[in-house]
């Protein structure tokens, strides 16, 4: 095998072929590197009449590339891509290895073994760019996947031209905690290279391998579609008046043994919209929809109803410009062409067609797929293949409570290139400010781009005079799904929902929404079914939830999920929105209950992420809960007594941010020179499990508590209901749809009153934050049972049974509640400093009767000066973080208890202060002080 290697820093020189046996004994070290190995020089194959394409192996790892202009967003799809490396492929972190590359960008890779690459493969380049495609990261270039020579990488400790900085290795860790200012530092001097390890040959990681088996059969599809593809304009299919042979194959055969139905519905339908009006529909549905429909099944749609359904799902698509019909992916979901057809035949293949996309003015054309610059002495090719707008991207700004529309940002195309139609590409606009960026674009979906910086600025010229004259759509990007209010040009405000197959308005009109964010946290709505009237699946559903736990825990937890559809309402009104805890020791079911009731907002997270704390890294978890509105994201393993205290107290502030939606700053290196602010605002409803509740009041009063215990998994019946419940998620999925629509046409300010008519209902005992939280609980329960009662379904009578269990437990539990939710800051450092107290004397860290305290019977006197240090420093030796460190501060909070009676002098230490406590009134805060010995005095100095 050999490699590619160039010597000189600046990559001025030609690539020279190396052997791997003679990379030990180089006369200097190179500078450059293939990162993939070769069995022979594609040139030289290319040079004997040969395609490289089918003579040519490679082996070497799988490889990520990152790079951007923003650092910070660099990193964050880093971490992003290594969460999903480690959760969703399983692959430990020991074979995951990283680099920092020097300037702003990452390298990743992954042995090949691991994903069952363990010999020189023909197309591996293809496969490797199949398995990136698992993974969302706008900053991974993905045009490093092209077969050739390969893809060269800088080598470490060589010293780069324009910055004088180094490729440095890194580990999983220390990536997963990076920013900007430690890249920066590790960057500027070299780094021994860390060990690569590679596993047993007896270990064997199935997901990581069946990714590669489906990105291998793509790449052989992608061959065979470059071998067979032909170009048919528009005019030629128009003008067809016989079904071709290939579209017979697949309405009567469909899709071969390596490609699937749904391949098969999407080339119809991409088939049917180039040559179809859309108000041709008797035609095409008789014609081809229903014989597809009747002919070919499906495993995953086994009724012509679902299948027909799927494909009209796909023509909406295909009519809105979302998908483009290329011959050679047909080709390939047949698996053997008719050789008698205008498809597969090829005779249009290479035919110019006149003036196929033009703007009158511009020297700029499109013939044959190709993009030529008219000149006095002819057309100049620009380009192999061309670009295709379909929507303008435009970001999103907040403005008071609402959004509003932002900067242009991007264009949504369809790039056609030698080896087929490529739909839904994201074009950034830093594309049309240098070549190389419009050439990393078109190589990486298999075409090329020959101009110079000028012809680049022409046919942006041309794309924007294209843009006008085609009148695209406007998109506007979010990250985050669920439902939003948006503050229309004209100054309307209109609700829309969003999710990763779609939005839509009110009353179902299209939304210009579109969810660049992760699609396996998001919701799946649009594809489902509403509840028929008198569906009752739903309604056994509904049942049965409302008795998997004791009534008033399961009205808390179910009216919680259910208001989460009418947060971003309440934030008009209230800017505040309860977290949910759901506690409870090990066997109590906080996850699985979990997971059940997500399946209210449309999520399940039996096969959706979530995160869980004692393994997820800051970055991520802001990440994670920055990415919805209105769709609950679930934290598991919430203990602070197994985190450390850095982290515990992170969570805690993100934790307390969610309640008013508030943001994360966090410092970043802008593009070009200078520093910049990104603000992750947490915006999702939260809803964490844990072993305990929170010890720290803030957080309390934040959150909607439930504590669950083994007792309902013993009780048959709840377990039978929670069984029964279980085995209806889709039915409540189908439910979460019609409380989205609910959502959809309720205004903020019914929220406001229904939830402030809720008042009376909860006693003012037990404080104003949870009496607030309790009101948005009720109000959900009450929003659910309408929502059925709208529906046709059955179940307001369940509803109302846990809404009424609900009411009474407050009712009886409020001084209980009260009391719990009003332990302070103070509190806890007081009975931290009562556990002092009955420590031996001796000790750094007690506290002696006389010197820092006394007590005279109900009076207990505090030196707060001399108790305060050894507070700290008792905290840290337990392994703590103290919650109050200054003695000040503390005689600040003090002084507002309800049990602070009085500041006097010290009797013996004149300037000091004594604070007197009445231990009495410590009973209204349910906790007490024992070890303080009594009838002791001051001791004199």
């Amino acid at each position: 095998m050999y490699h590619f290697l160039q010597f000189n820093p600046n990559k001025k020189e030609a690539w020279k072929l190396y052997a791997e046996s003679q990379l030990h004994e180089l006369p200097q070290a190179p500078a450059f590197i293939t990162v993939l190995s070769v069995d022979k020089d594609p040139e030289d194959v290319a040079e004997q009449g040969e395609d490289p394409l089918e003579h040519v192996k490679y082996f070497g790892p799988m490889y990520f590339d990152f790079d951007g202009t923003d650092l910070d967003e660099v990193l964050d799809d880093v971490r992003s891509t290594l969460d999903r490396l480690t959760k969703h492929l399983e692959i430990p972190k020991t074979f995951i290895h990283c680099w920092l590359s020097g300037q702003k960008g990452v390298h990743i890779t992954v042995p090949p073994q691991v994903f069952g690459i363990k010999t020189p493969t023909k197309l591996l380049p293809w496969i490797w760019q199949g398995v990136a495609e698992n993974f969302e990261a706008a900053t991974l270039d993905r045009s490093v996947y092209s077969c050739g020579r390969g893809r060269m990488w800088r080598c470490e400790g060589v010293a780069r031209p324009n910055t004088g900085t180094f490729k440095v290795g890194v580990t999983f860790d220390e990536l997963m905690e990076m920013d900007s200012d430690l890249y920066a530092t590790l960057v500027a001097d070299p780094r021994p290279p860390l060990s690569q390890q590679a596993p047993a040959k007896s270990l064997v990681f199935p997901k990581a391998e069946s990714a590669m088996k489906v990105a291998r059969q793509n790449a052989s599809k992608k061959l065979r579609a470059m071998k067979s593809a032909a170009t048919i304009p528009a005019e030629k299919l128009r003008a067809l008046e016989e079904t071709p042979g290939c579209i017979e194959i697949l309405i009567n055969e469909g899709d071969c043994a390596e490609s699937n139905w749904n391949q098969a519905a999407m080339q119809l339908a991409s088939f049917i919209a180039a040559r179809y009006n859309r108000d041709e529909s008797a035609e095409y549905e008789s014609e081809l929809v229903t014989p597809f429909v009747v002919n070919v099944d499906s495993s995953s749609r086994p009724t012509e109803k679902e299948r027909r359904k799927h494909v009209h799902d796909q023509l909406n698509r295909a009519f809105g410009g979302r998908m483009k019909f290329a011959p050679g992916a047909l080709i390939a979901t047949i698996g053997k062409p008719c050789g008698n057809c205008i498809i597969c035949r090829g005779d249009v293949a290479d035919k110019p067609v006149e003036d196929s996309v033009a703007v009158e003015g511009l020297p700029i054309v499109v013939r044959a797929n190709n993009y030529f610059q008219e000149t006095d002495n002819g057309a100049r090719q620009l380009s192999s293949g061309y670009i295709d707008p379909q929507s303008i991207v435009y970001i999103l700004e907040k403005e008071e409570d609402y959004l509003r529309l932002g900067q242009e940002e991007a264009m949504l195309c369809t790039v056609v290139t030698p080896t087929g139609s490529h739909t839904n590409i994201r074009v950034p606009n830093d594309v049309w400010q240098s070549t190389k960026g419009m050439q990393s674009l078109m190589n990486g979906y298999g075409g090329s781009f020959r101009g110079s910086d000028k012809d680049l600025q022409v046919l942006k010229e041309y794309m924007t005079a294209l843009v006008l004259k085609k009148g695209v759509n406007k998109v506007i990007r979010t990250e985050q799904c669920g439902l939003m209010f948006y503050r229309e040009q004209s100054g309307a405000v209109s609700p829309h929902y969003v999710e990763y197959r779609g939005s839509y308005a009110r009353y179902g009109v299209e939304s210009p929404f579109k969810y660049f964010g992760d699609p396996s946290i998001s919701t799946n709505l649009i594809a489902g079914d509403y509840p028929d009237e008198g569906d009752t699946e739903v309604e056994e559903a509904i049942y049965h939830l409302c008795r998997i736990n004791e009534p008033h825990w399961a009205g808390a937890m179910v009216g919680w999920m259910v208001a989460c559809h009418f947060r971003e309402h309440l934030h008009q009104e209230f800017t505040q929105f309860p977290l949910l805890n759901i506690s409870g020791n090990a066997g109590s079911g906080k996850s699985s209950t979990a997971f059940l009731l997500c399946n209210l907002n449309g999520i399940d997270y039996t096969t959706a992420d979530f995160m869980n704390v004692e393994v997820a890294t800051i970055y991520p978890l802001i990440k994670f809960i920055s990415s919805s509105t209105t769709v609950p994201r679930l934290i598991e393993e919430v203990n602070p007594s197994i985190m450390s205290n850095q982290v515990a107290q992170k969570v805690l502030g993100i934790f307390k941010a969610a309640w008013n939606r508030s943001p994360v700053p966090r410092g970043h290196i802008a593009s070009g020179k200078g520093v910049a602010v990104s603000q992750d605002r947490v915006s999702s409803p939260v809803v964490y499990t844990s072993e305990q509740t929170s010890i720290v009041p803030s957080l309390r009063n934040r959150t909607v508590e439930v504590k669950l215990s083994s007792k309902a998994l013993i009780n048959s019946s709840m377990k039978d209901h929670f069984r029964a419940a279980y085995e209806r998620r889709p039915a409540l999925q189908r439910l979460a749809k019609s409380l989205v629509t609910t959502a959809l046409s309720t205004s903020p300010k019914d929220v406001a009153a229904g939830v402030r008519a809720l008042a009376a209902e909860v006693p003012e005992a037990i404080g104003e934050r949870p009496r607030y939280s309790f009101q948005v609980v009720l109000y959900g329960l009450e929003m659910l049972a309408k929502t059925l009662d709208d529906s046709g379904l059955k179940g307001a009578d369940d509803v109302a049974m846990i809404s009424k269990a609900l009411k009474e437990f407050l009712q009886d539990h409020s001084v209980d509640m009260e009391r719990e939710k009003s332990i302070s800051e103070v509190d806890r450092v007081l009975a931290s400093m009562d556990e002092m107290a009955g420590e031996d004397s001796d000790r750094s860290d007690c506290l002696r009767p006389g010197d820092h305290y006394w007590r005279a019977g109900k009076f207990l006197s505090i030196v707060l000066q001399s108790c305060m240090p050894r507070y700290c420093r008792y905290a840290r030796n337990i392994g703590d973080t103290p919650v109050i460190r200054d003695a000040r501060q503390m005689a600040s909070l003090l002084q507002g208890e309800v049990y602070f009676d009085r500041k006097e002098v010290h009797p013996h230490r004149p300037g000091v202060d004594v604070f007197v406590l009445d231990l009495s009134k410590m009973a209204k805060k349910s906790f007490a002080l024992t070890n303080f010995q009594d009838g002791t005095e001051p001791a004199e100095v």
